[in-house]
Order: C-alpha cells, then structure tokens, then sequence
C-alpha cells in the first residue's frame, strides 16, 4: 500500500464484523499505523488483529460496549497505555433499525443514542485535547444517508424514508456534531469528518434494494446505511 498514517495510532469502533469498521483499520494499518480495534465480539476482533499483524503493524484489541458508556470510558486510556497517543479516530460502531416512529420504546430510542451519537462524543472529547497539544489529528465519524432529508413529497417508497425516524435522527445528531467539532477545532490541525460508505461492505448487507433500504430513486443511489 503506502505509508501515509506511518507512526500514527488509530482507535477504530466497530472493526469485528468484516466490514466498514474492518476494512478501515485494515486499511490504516496497510498505510502504516498501529491500530486498536473494539467492538462487542471478541471472535471478530481477533481476525481483523491477525490481518492487521500480518501486515507488520501492532494490534490492540479492546472489547467494549459502545452502548455503555462505564464499558466504552476507558477505551482511549487504554489504547494510549499500549500503542501511544491516539492520532486518528474512527467511529464506525452504529446500531440500526427501521421500524414506523411511533413503535420505538424510550429504551431502544435511548441506546441507539448511545452508539450512534453519545459514545463518539465521548471518544472525540477524550482524544481531542493529546491531538490539540500535538496540533495534528484525524476524527472520522461514519454517517447516513439516512440522516439527510428525504426528497418530496411525495417522498421515496424505501425504508430509510418509511421507517427510519430513529436511526435517522441519531445520524442526522451525529452530522451536526461532527460540523460541530470541526468549526472548534479548526485551524488547530486536526480534521473532521463525517463519511457516509457509498455501498455496503459487509456481503450480508450488499443487497440493498432487495432488502428494502434503496429504491430506483435518486436518493437510494446516493449512498447506503450502516447495517
């Protein structure tokens, strides 16, 4: 690959499944960081650290809860502690779901706020002040299009659309508090950004029209959701 994050500490959120969250810390690791990577399952982090490994760069793997916040609190500290002071964040850990707005109870609404949008708050407050003192660093907060308004009406026939007021919302937070973040640090040296993946990486999700996520419709080529 190259060598443009050589000697540069990422901590990636939701590398155990194979897909986005796996692809970029592969990915980051190719081009010469070293990477913690934490997700709920062990299992899957131990492949994406075997990959990562084999590429000849140091690996932590750091199970935790994203939807904890006792669970997720200590996760730079501890990356700090093995692998030094974290340069890039990457908060990929996301919880879906597309259900009619009025059948989310307080408690499913409450945890997907957690994931989606409490737990990179927490993880962007925690690495911002080592990247302020450095003057260098990366934050990149994986997004939706679910969280963009919808065109219409008459609006689009998909699920996003339908029934995606609750992950929508906490996406649509999310992309306000990455421009947020971005607008106080900027001319700090550190960059941030929310992506939004432009196809599924993980197999399972690949078929999206078939799933009801997209529709023959502008909006639904635009880009996908997180599964």
């Amino acid at each position: 690959m190259g060598n443009e994050c050589e000697g540069r500490v990422a901590l990636v959120t939701g590398a155990s499944r194979g897909g986005t969250g796996t692809a970029i810390a592969v990915r980051l690791a190719a081009e010469g960081a070293d990477v913690a990577v934490t997700a709920r399952g062990s299992a899957g982090l131990e492949e994406c650290r075997d990959r990562i490994v084999a590429l000849g760069r140091r690996c932590l793997v750091l199970p935790a809860d994203m939807g904890d916040p006792v669970a997720r609190a200590s996760l730079v500290e501890r990356t700090e502690a093995g692998l030094g002071p974290v340069d890039i964040l990457v908060n990929s850990a996301a919880i879906g779901g597309y259900k009619p707005f009025d059948e989310w109870s307080a408690e499913e609404l409450a945890f997907m706020m957690q994931v989606n949008v409490w737990g990179p708050w927490q993880l962007m407050t925690q690495v911002v002040g080592s990247m302020r003192e450095r003057r260098r660093g990366a934050i990149v907060n994986l997004t939706s299009f679910s969280g963009e308004y919808p065109p219409g009406p008459p609006f689009p026939t998909n699920r996003p659309s339908k029934s995606g007021a609750a992950y929508g919302s906490s996406k649509a937070a999310l992309n306000r508090l990455t421009i947020a973040v971005a607008s106080e640090c900027e001319g700090q040296g550190i960059a941030v950004n929310a992506l939004t993946p432009q196809a599924a990486i993980d197999a399972q999700a690949a078929n999206l029209a078939g799933r009801g996520w997209t529709a023959p419709y502008d909006f639904g080529r635009r880009s996908s959701p997180t599964p």
